[in-house]
């Protein structure tokens, strides 16, 4: 999830065109190729899929952006500066890691995406750096039992694990039984 300035919004729905734009011009040197914005089922979030670009030394790079204005975010977000020896140093402006951690329970729970297992299981093995009880109850708002949702949805993923070895998690991710094993521990311990 990320914050939207008020200008790449229009009447409180995020503007992809002018987003794009923006992407666009602060990477121009990358030589990147985004692709329009596709308004997912909601008109409170976008994709752009595939953004690709050739990086030196690696070869052909593809990623994805997802914009959510879903909700508005618990804690306040940090300010980082970037600094590199290539550029004029830079601020960029993040989600807290706490709140990180919490919404991506609520993806484990509302979709079926099987890199949010792989995601869920490396912030479990960081378990210790994260407070996020007090948060999960107000990313997990209705009246369902996020448990059983959230224990549902890592269900979903389980079977596409191997398949998504090497495309959508890396080749020398754990082992399925690894990682959903540290899954269901995180659930246990995190969601309410």
């Amino acid at each position: 999830m990320t914050s939207m300035p008020r200008s790449a919004r229009t009447a409180d729905r995020v503007d992809g065109a002018r987003i794009r734009t923006l992407v666009l011009r602060a990477c121009r040197d990358l030589e990147l190729r985004v692709p329009k914005a596709r308004l997912e089922p909601r008109d409170d979030s976008l994709t752009f899929d595939p953004i690709e670009w050739v990086a030196p030394n690696v070869g052909a790079v593809q990623a994805a952006v997802e914009l959510s204005l879903r909700e508005d975010l618990v804690l306040e977000p940090h300010r980082f500066k970037i600094r590199t020896g290539l550029l004029d140093p830079f601020e960029v402006v993040h989600i807290d890691l706490n709140e990180q951690v919490a919404e991506k329970l609520r993806c484990v729970e509302q979709r079926s995406k099987v890199p949010d297992a792989y995601d869920l299981h490396l912030l479990w093995q960081r378990r210790g750096d994260f407070t996020i009880l007090g948060l999960v109850p107000e990313k997990l708002t209705s009246a369902k039992d996020h448990r059983a949702g959230t224990l549902a949805g890592l269900d979903r993923r389980r079977p596409r694990w191997d398949d998504a070895r090497g495309t959508e998690i890396p080749v020398d991710a754990p082992p399925a039984d690894e990682v959903f094993e540290a899954c269901r521990e995180a659930i246990a311990r995190w969601v309410p």
